[in-house]
Parts: structure tokens; sequence; C-alpha cells
């Protein structure tokens, strides 16, 4: 890591060899180490250390970007007159207005070293115990534990400078027998809070086969879903309608129900990247203060979306906050820490309340069929269970589904009290992409196919 004393000095230096009228600077920056294991065994331990330098050159309304991870000093200053030279090439940009000024950004305390300092050995102690849990159960073990810290860096040429670094660990555990497969996962910004023997258990318990392995028809279902799946179409619904490119393109939810109340006044979501039960990160990458956006409050589409500098500026509005790195394209935003509001009923609450349904633990393979209906398509994995009187009294072969997520939300009978923290690794491990997530009741879900397994 290169620390913030480092970091602002690499960028000092570039500034002040850039000849464009505005020049923004971001560092990113990270130190990564993932522990694999499959089949019960550990398989591989990767240990990553990098940063790069983003440089992006205005020129007029003319705009440059480039990138590079060598920080000596003769490099960085060819990287940033390289980069004033690609801006002069371009077209311009008719409705820039330029590079965000200095905001004051709240302190945040997001570092804990020992996530940091823990060892390969010791990592490897505690996947060999979650490894020993498995074995009465007949069950191999498979998934990652990961551990690392990134750090984020922001100067610009109107006076923007904001640093953050920040810890984060992750714990993915799959369980599988010849017929039977289970999921759990967990994360914190403290490695020691991660209870790994909770989640063996967990993903232990959808393993499990019950009386039977039943395959169910195609049609509407009442289900519940637990965090992961909610967390998976919540993600897709963010990418399909909560950003401002998606509104300027013309295929986001929110344009034609805007004002609308669409929901249950117990449904409200909004992303808030300060707040401290998710990985926070106080700012952007203009270096702009995270603002809480709410996208649905208390069942109504507030018409609010996610906008950086440039969105914001088009339509004479304040950023949110929600910039991405720079060449991730000019409107580019994203909600990043997403947050749906807790109801009122406890898990066993909600079977009873369900009565006859199934129980689906998570989605994976989603695809946007239509993002302004919001119809995703996917399947369940790792947990499906017929539902009786409350109770589970079978497993159901895995099932494939074609659904409008709108719709299903207009179908919640009932939140549950109880959050989870669900952090999507796999997209990025460098900005944490993270939802704070109950599980739901929904009567009606509507399942187009299944499977053999």
């Amino acid at each position: 890591m290169l620390g913030q004393e480092k970091a602002f000095k690499i960028m000092e230096e570039a500034l002040k060899h850039s000849r464009a009228d505005q020049t923004e600077l971001v560092i990113m920056g990270h130190e990564h180490f993932l522990t694999r294991y499959a089949n019960s065994q550990i398989h591989q331990n990767m240990a990553e250390e990098n940063a790069t330098l983003f440089i992006k050159s205005i020129v007029g309304k003319k705009i440059g970007v480039s990138t590079i991870n060598n920080f000596h000093p003769r490099k960085v200053a060819r990287a940033v007159e390289n980069t004033y030279e690609a801006a002069l090439k371009q077209e311009e940009v008719k409705d820039f207005n330029g590079l965000p000024g200095r905001i004051e950004i709240p302190a945040v305390s997001t570092f804990v070293p020992r996530t940091l300092e823990i060892n390969p050995e010791e990592k490897a102690l505690i996947v060999q115990d979650m490894i020993a849990r498995t074995h009465g159960d007949r069950m191999t073990l498979s998934g990652a534990f990961y551990t690392g810290a990134s750090e984020t860096a922001v100067m610009n040429s109107n006076g923007v400078r904001a640093y953050h670094i920040c810890t984060k660990a992750n714990i993915t555990t799959l369980t599988a027998s010849k017929d039977t497969s289970g999921y759990a996962a967990g994360s914190s910004r403290d490695v020691d809070k991660l209870d790994y023997i909770r989640l063996v258990e967990e993903a232990l318990e959808s393993a499990g086969a019950y009386n039977e392995i039943t395959t169910l028809p195609p049609g509407e279902y009442p289900v519940i879903l637990e965090e992961y799946a909610v967390a998976d179409l919540l993600l897709y619904l963010a990418f399909m309608g909560m950003t401002a490119d998606s509104v300027e393109d013309g295929h986001s939810f929110i344009t034609p129900h805007a004002g609308k109340k669409i929901f249950k006044k117990d449904i409200s979501i909004y992303d808030d990247g300060l707040n401290p039960d998710t990985f926070m990160i106080p700012f952007d990458y203009e270096g702009v203060p995270k603002r809480r956006t709410e996208f649905i409050k208390e069942g109504i589409v507030t018409g609010e979306y996610t906008q950086n500098t440039y969105t914001a500026g088009r339509e004479g509005k304040e950023s949110t906050g929600h910039a991405l790195p720079p060449g991730a394209g000019l409107s580019a935003t994203l909600p990043s820490n997403l947050f749906m509001e807790a109801g009122n009923k406890t898990n066993e609450e909600m079977m009873k309340q369900m009565g006859t349904g199934i129980l689906i633990k998570r989605f994976h393979y989603l695809t946007e069929v239509h993002p302004l209906k919001t119809i995703v398509s996917g399947m369940t994995r790792d947990g499906v269970f017929r539902v009786e009187n409350g109770e589970i009294t079978a497993r159901v072969t895995n099932m494939r589904f074609t659904q409008s997520i709108i719709e299903a939300f207009k179908h919640i009978k009932s939140i549950s009290s109880n959050r989870k923290l669900i952090w999507f690794r796999e997209y990025t491990l460098d900005f944490p992409i993270t939802l704070v997530i109950p599980r739901l009741y929904i009567d009606k879900f509507n399942f187009t196919g299944q499977t053999e397994f």
C-alpha cells in the first residue's frame, strides 16, 4: 500500500507536469490475499499488491484518459503528457462542465490492521477446521477465504484532495455431496468478526436432502427468498434502472414510475456509502462526498438515481457522489452500498405465513431480458426447498425463472427483521459492491422450467 503521504506526493508531482486546462488523478491501490479450497483441500494461495494511477486531462471540452502503474517520476511525467496529447485528438463533449471543486469529506474509520496482518498459516488452520466440520455429514467443502485492503486517493487541479483506506474480509463456503449442495458467505472489515463456524453450519443446512428430492412443474409459486437471492435481484435492478445512464438511455423503470406509489409502504430502497453497516467509502472517484440516495421511499419511486459531476451538471443538479473510476465512461455511475429496509417478521414467522411454497437460497446465471420492465432470467442454486404448513418437507431440484423484479416486489407480503451484508466480491475487489438485505416473502414468482439436478 502506498499510504496517503506517498500517494499525494505522486499525484502532486503529476499535476506539475500537466499542460491541460484541468487534470484529475486517481490512485487505486490494494493488497489482496486469497486462499482457495475445493474438494476439501486447499489448492491455492494468492497474494497481489498493486497500485494504478488514472490520469484524466481536459483541454477545453476535450477529454483524454490513461493509466499507469509505474510511479517513476519520468514515467509519470510522460504518461501525463501522453494523456494531454490524447485529449487534443478527441472530439469535444459539448455538455461537459468541468471537474468538481473541493468539498469537505466526512471522516470514517474502516481500517482494521488485524485483517491485513492475518497470515496464510492462520487462514489454513481455519479452513482445516471448516473442512473437519463437513466430514461428519459426508460433504466436501469448496470456496475461498479472502482478506485484504484497498486504498483510493483523488486529486485534481480544482483543489480536490481525498484519501481513504479500508480492509475487507470474506469467506464463502460451498458444501456438496453427490445429490445436494449448500452455500453460505460472510463479510466484514474485521476478519476476527467472521463466524466461520456458523457459515459452515448454514452451508450444511442448505445442503440437506430432508425427506426426499423432488421436482416441481413450471408455474407461479409463493416463495421466500433468502438474502443472497434478494441481493441478486436488487443488484440487477440497480444495474438496469438506478443510474443516470440508464435514465438517459430510456431503459430505467424510474422514468415511467417517478413520483408514483407502486409498492407497499414498508418497502424502501436506498444507497448510503456512509452507513457503518456496510463497507463505507466516504467519497467517489471524483473526490465528491457520498450522499444518501433514496430510490424507493415507503413504496414511492422518488425519481432519484445515481449521478456524477458530468451527469448532474447536464441536469443542473448536484452529484450524488457515485462516479466510477476514470475510463469507465463519462456518465458511468453505480450504487455500491445498497440497502433494503428491514421488516418485522422472523424467519420462522415468514415460513408460517407462507404456509405452502418454495424456499430459495440464491440465484445464478442471471440475465437481463427487458431492462425497462426489469425482467430477468436465471436459475436457482444451492438450496431449493418445498415448504408445507410452514415446514420444509423436501428438497426441490433447481428451477429456471423469468420474472419482472418490479412485479415480484409488488407481491411482497412480508420482510424479515434481520438483514445480512452481502459483498459481490466476484465483480471487483478494489471497490466493493455491497448490499444490506432482508429476506422476502413474495406470493407470486414465475418459474419457467426445471433441471435434473
